[in-house]
């Protein structure tokens, strides 16, 4: 888990850079797929957005159209953000050489991913 985490952070530089906010879960790795849509729909499923997923692995997605359901999901989604840590654009543009180099480092296998 920990060089899925590493390819995934060679991105939050640019991807705070654009506006999106990233929240790091801290009690241990979340694996959830899990979108919610308006308040009305959801996704659930094993499917990452990813070319393996969407090309070779045999993924499912389930779409829900409950807004009770719905609501129950961004609940849990509020309790996970507040056991989260906020990645900080300007914090995180200054880390450490050392972890540069553990991001670089897992570049050529993260197709495998």
């Amino acid at each position: 888990k920990r060089v899925c985490q590493l390819a995934g952070q060679r991105h939050y530089e640019e991807l705070t850079a654009c506006g999106v906010k990233i929240y790091q879960y801290q009690p241990t790795m979340m694996h959830a797929k899990v979108l919610t849509i308006d308040r009305v729909a959801a996704l659930i499923g094993s499917t990452n957005f990813n070319r393996r997923s969407l090309e070779h692995d045999e993924e499912v997605m389930l779409a829900v159209m409950d807004c009770d359901f719905t609501d129950a999901l961004d609940a849990h989604f509020d309790e996970d953000r507040d056991k989260s840590v906020l990645i900080e654009r300007g914090r995180w543009k200054r880390r450490d050489v050392v972890q540069r180099v553990r991001e670089a480092a897992v570049v050529p296998i993260r197709r495998y991913l």
